[in-house]
């Protein structure tokens, strides 16, 4: 089998991969996504598209593995919630899924020279209401920053979690079980 590659700086998606049993090699992408979604097209296929053009870029450069590209990204009330850019934009994310259902989009692309496939996991993730003590706490912490959303459900932010209906490890950043059936179509 040729080696995997995933095109990513986040470390959750390289240990989501190593937890899962799927060998790997992490060559993050030059491309730099300031979450420059597609509002023309649906969410599905936009964040699809952000992880294309990780893929893509690492492909050109390791035509000879199988690439994988992925993003993710958080809709609330229809405002699409990318990483926050500060405290502030951070306190911001909290505030608008504070006490509400939102919507985690996660975008897989995977691709090979024989072909590519790629597919969007939808999860909605259900919060308890935040008081402003609660937020200011959880942003002390760090966590909020390089994740969709403003926060890991994985770390800190399980406390606020009060119900999730989908995939747990697409809210991590990597729908790892979907991939998993996926890669082994790939060769």
């Amino acid at each position: 089998m040729k080696a995997v590659i995933l095109a990513s700086r986040s470390h959750r998606r390289s240990q989501i991969l190593k937890n899962a049993g799927i060998e790997h090699l992490v060559k993050p992408s030059s491309v730099e996504i300031v979450e420059e979604i597609d509002y023309a097209i649906p969410v599905e296929e936009a964040v699809v598209k952000l992880a294309k053009r990780k893929a893509l870029e690492v492909f050109s450069e390791r035509p000879e593995s199988i690439v994988i590209g992925a993003d993710t990204i958080v809709v609330v009330d229809g405002q699409v919630l990318g990483k926050p850019l500060d405290e502030d934009d951070a306190r911001r994310m909290l505030r608008l899924v504070s006490g509400k259902t939102h919507t985690v989009y996660t975008g897989v692309y995977i691709v090979c020279s024989e072909k590519t496939a790629s597919f969007t996991a939808k999860t909605q993730v259900e919060f308890w209401d935040l008081t402003d003590e609660e937020i200011d706490y959880y942003v002390n912490t760090g966590e909020v920053f390089d994740k969709a959303g403003g926060y890991a459900i994985q770390g800190f932010a399980s406390r606020y979690v009060k119900s999730i209906k989908g995939d747990f490890y697409s809210v991590m950043g990597l729908p790892v079980c979907q991939l998993y059936h996926i890669l082994k179509t790939f060769k």
